[in-house]
This record gives structure tokens, sequence and C-alpha cells, in this order.
């Protein structure tokens, strides 16, 4: 019951922690948007809407173009699980946008909440709950809005496990996604990350 509501308490928080950063974010997103000047010859405008447009720029262009027509030489490099789901979920420019800023953003909620789940396996509740306060308000973390690859698989593609004589018989593994060395196989699920990639977690 007492770790229920610890649980409840800190779920709460961490999503305090993500809305309480996007609006501190889109205050600076949308204010760089008004005053910015004209993108270079050729350069990349973002979509025509205005709400959406801030966080549709630089690699978004690439991601909602293979989305609309599939593949080239130049756009070769880029994962294809973040396009298919902007294809699945938009049938247009805008509404493959609005379903790009929707994804990424939940897929950052998801990802503070297993930064979350990793810090507390070896540090203190308050350790916790601060981790994720940071990494809500790290200068960079407005791209994890934005319609394109963003980073938040780097503080979340991990796995715990247990070294020898490790006193809290595990400790997180940051940026891998094997096993690593451990007593017990633990077992997992994956869960899709903004970052075309999978997010492992091991249940214990």
């Amino acid at each position: 019951m007492l770790m229920s509501q610890v649980h409840r308490k800190a779920g709460l928080e961490i999503l305090f922690a993500y809305l309480a950063s996007k609006v501190y974010q889109s205050v600076f997103v949308y204010w760089g948007h008004a005053v910015r000047g004209p993108a270079p010859p050729g350069g990349w405008e973002g979509v025509s809407n205005w709400l959406l447009n801030p966080w549709t720029t630089y690699d978004s262009q690439w991601y909602l173009e293979i989305a609309a027509a599939g593949y080239r030489e130049a756009t070769a490099t880029f994962f294809p699980l973040y396009p298919l789901l902007l294809r699945i979920l938009g049938n247009s420019e805008l509404t493959r946008a609005l379903a790009g800023v929707i994804f990424s953003n939940l897929a950052f909620l998801l990802a503070l909440y297993l930064l979350y789940r990793l810090t507390r396996l070896d540090f203190t509740e308050e350790t916790a709950r601060c981790t994720v306060w940071v990494a809500a308000f790290y200068p960079t973390a407005a791209f994890f809005g934005a319609v394109t690859r963003n980073r938040c698989s780097s503080s979340c593609c991990s796995s715990p496990f247990t070294p020898p004589g490790s006193a809290a018989g595990r400790r997180p593994a940051f940026g891998g996604c094997s096993p690593g060395q451990r007593a017990t196989p633990p077992r997992y699920f994956l869960l899709p990350s903004c970052s075309n990639t999978c997010i492992p977690w091991a249940i214990e």
C-alpha cells in the first residue's frame, strides 16, 4: 500500500515535471520562431502550420519526406520506424507532423518514467526525482518534442544487470541493449522509442 502511494506520487511528479518543462520550452521555442530570420536559400522552412512549424525544422524534413514518398539516396541513412509511424498515423504533411509531435512527446514522457525507475534501482527516491527534473529541463530537451529522431533513447536505452559483488544487486548499464553479466537472466520486454530502436527493460 505504501509503495503504491509512493509510485503514484512519483508518477504525478514525473507528469508535472514533463508538463512544466513543455510550457517552459514552448515559450522560448515560439519566441525564437517569431524573431528568427528566413531560412537560407533552398533551406527547409518547416510545415506551413504556425503552431507545428517550430517542431518540424532541421531533420524533420527528411522524416516527413520518407513518410510521404519513401526513400531515395539522400535519405538512406535514416531509420525506417519513425517515418513509418508518421505514414500510418497521417495522410498529409500537416497530419503527419502533428502525429510526429504527439508521438515524440509521449516517448519523452515514457523516457522520463523509465529514467526514474532506472535511477531508483541504486539511488534514493529524492535522487531519482531530481534526475527526472534535470532531464526534463535540460537545455536541449526541447528537441525531444520535435518531429525528428531525438535523443530520448540515449538516457533510456539501457538494461539493468548484476555484476559480481554489487551491493544493490543490480546496476544500470547506459547506452546499450545487451543484458551484460547477470547471475539470473531477467525477463525483458521491448518498448519502441522515438529513435527507431527499442528500449529494453528488465522485469525482476
